[in-house]
């Protein structure tokens, strides 16, 4: 299901963090209050350095549909894919707002700190060598240090979010329905290359998201809210992840609904059975479930006036005292 670039409501173990390093738009959203990441999730022009990657992307681009102009940066050649090279980031029209660099790592440090210097709205680096590989390359480190340097305040790719999280971590391109059939999520990604290299091969769209992996949950909760033209909003619970069509397990709560409210709705599903613990497993955190609905139902009571649709799945629900994390999110307002 498409996700938010919130993390949705969590507790504890939560692992929703997006960043403006993790955010390359291709889409027009819907309009909304202008933000400092207005360049990177609505991007009207991309750079594109290097020849395989470089190519990858256009035809990505161009098969999604993406209206602006793409401006291929390449010292030799003439054009890629019928698009004109430029020759270096100065020839360019105008600072991109978002670029996907992938050469080498050293030539990768000096296209970064001219961008930068241009100020372009971020850069996706394909480049591996860095400090994921100080075991092989004694320079990766240092090398690391140098590309942040020469990024300054402009953010750089998915793969440096990742190292900062801490490994394993999921990534997820957004915007994108059902993302497992679609080839948008990879888990347990467990370097910066292969955070590198999971970005590069999934569908551009508006965008990514890095979160760091959690336990198996106990269960996975759906937290849904639609507005019926007649009785207006009203809060969904039910059997979550991808098997929420299958086990239709689910109940309906009128708004606002009170804790007391939320705890025997929970008490309906067939999942409750699993989160008081069935046959000996280790019981779920109901308490944090249900504040974290609450919170959910509050927001959406809040709200009310433009909001159209809430949809949190999954609400994973860790074993008792560790709390829930909401790992996918949309909110989607009214036109």
């Amino acid at each position: 299901m498409p996700a938010s670039s919130a993390s949705g409501t969590a507790h504890r173990k939560s692992s929703g963090i997006s960043s403006a390093a993790t955010c390359f738009g291709l889409w027009e959203h819907e309009p909304m209050t202008a933000s400092p990441l207005d360049r990177l999730l609505r991007p009207q022009t991309i750079a594109v350095f290097g020849g395989r990657e470089a190519r990858r992307v256009i035809e990505q681009c161009d098969r999604m549909g993406f209206s602006g102009k793409i401006w291929p940066v390449h010292p030799k050649l003439d054009e890629v894919l019928g698009r004109a090279c430029y020759r270096s980031v100065s020839d360019l029209p105008s600072a991109p707002d978002a670029a996907f660099v992938g050469v080498n790592r050293t030539l990768t440090v000096e296209i970064v700190r001219s961008l930068s210097a241009a100020g372009a709205g971020g850069a996706v680096c394909y480049a591996s060598g860095f400090s994921e590989a100080t075991g092989e390359l004694g320079d990766g480190a240092e090398l690391q240090q140098a590309l942040l340097e020469a990024a300054g305040d402009m953010p750089i790719d998915a793969g440096e979010q990742a190292e900062r999280l801490g490994f394993p971590v999921v990534l997820k391109a957004l915007g994108i329905a059902h993302k497992t059939e679609a080839g948008a999520v990879a888990l347990n990604l467990k370097d910066v290359e292969t955070v590198s290299n999971a970005a590069a091969a999934m569908p551009l769209n508006a965008g990514y998201l890095v979160e760091k992996m959690i336990d198996p949950p106990v269960a996975e909760l759906i937290v849904g809210a639609v507005r019926d033209p007649v009785f207006g909003l009203s809060l969904t619970l039910g059997a979550g992840g991808i098997l929420v069509e299958l086990l239709e397990d689910s109940v309906i709560l009128p708004l606002p609904a009170t804790k007391t409210e939320i705890y025997a709705a929970i008490s309906r599903l067939k999942l409750a059975k699993l989160i008081y613990g069935y046959r000996g497993r280790p019981k779920g955190d109901l308490d944090a479930a249900v504040v974290a609905i609450a919170a959910a139902a509050d927001y959406v009571v809040t709200n009310a006036a433009w909001l159209e649709e809430l949809d949190i799945n999954p609400l994973m629900v860790l074993p008792e005292g560790q709390g829930v994390a909401a790992v996918d999110a949309l909110i989607r307002r009214r036109r």
